[in-house]
Parts: structure tokens; sequence; C-alpha cells
């Protein structure tokens, strides 16, 4: 059911990013002090973004979807530049968003919310997208699929 409310990953990306602040807000707090604290959420920030931006032009320069609500309507397997090196490189980005998003929180309790964006990103997107393109593109697939891990 929660997975039909947060049919797009970038929602569930901004849900913990909320989640975080109210923890903040509400005194859920335990702080943590990182050395250089800004320095490392801002490269995590841009290296997450910039990864989201590359692998996004990747599916649009092979005109393909770049919905993961639908997966099936996929054109082109996508399997260079990022997806080279890892199945799913844009959840990577968000994980890289989310990981700027709790240093920059100074709250090492946010910290949960990290293994949680693995757990629901697995469970809700990239399970489904595998079984989706696995059903479109059979042995392509497979062959890639046997080639490249996922990372997340």
């Amino acid at each position: 059911m929660l997975a039909k409310v947060f049919k797009f990953p970038i929602a569930l990306v901004v849900l913990i990013c909320l989640c975080m602040i109210g923890f903040n807000l509400v005194g859920i707090h335990y702080q943590m002090v990182l050395p250089f604290y800004k320095s490392v959420s801002t490269v995590l920030f841009g290296l997450g973004v910039s990864i989201i931006l590359v692998a996004g032009y990747a599916f649009k320069k092979a005109n393909t979807t770049v919905n993961p609500a639908t997966p099936e309507a996929a054109s082109v397997l996508v399997t260079n530049g990022l997806f080279a090196v890892s199945r799913n490189p844009m959840y990577i980005g968000f994980f890289l968003f989310i990981s700027a998003f709790w240093i920059i929180s100074g709250n090492l309790i946010n910290g949960f919310f990290l293994p949680l964006f693995i757990l629901l990103a697995n469970r809700w997107y990239i399970i489904p997208e595998e079984n989706a393109l696995e059903h479109v593109f059979k042995a392509s697939f497979l062959s890639y699929k046997s080639k490249v891990r996922r990372w997340l």
C-alpha cells in the first residue's frame, strides 16, 4: 500500500529528509560532531545529484523511459556509462543525497534512515524494476545482471 503512495523514489527521499527535520525539531536528537561536516555533506550532495542527473541523461539519450513506475515501458536496456558499473546508479545518487542530509542534520539518530532507505528502495523500486526488465529484455537483462552489480 505504501509503495503505491510512494510511486516515485523522489517521494521517499523527500519523506525521509522531512522525517530527519522532524526528529530534530521534536528533540529526538543525539548530536554528532564530525570534522569538516559541511564539506563532506556538500561533496556527498554534489556527487549524489550528479549521479542522478548523469544516469537520467543516459535514459533520455537512449530515448527510453526514466519513470520507475513503468519499467515495462523501457524500449532500450541502458548498460553503458554509470550503468556499466552499477545496475541502479540513480538509487546510489539518492542514497548519497540522503547521507548528505543526515550529516548536515548533525543528528546521529537520523542515520537510522539510511538502511531504511536501502530496504524500502530495494523492496518498492529496485526488485520490481528488475523483474519488469527481465520480462521485457529476457536474456539480455539476465546477461547484464550477471556482469553488473546493483551496489545498493
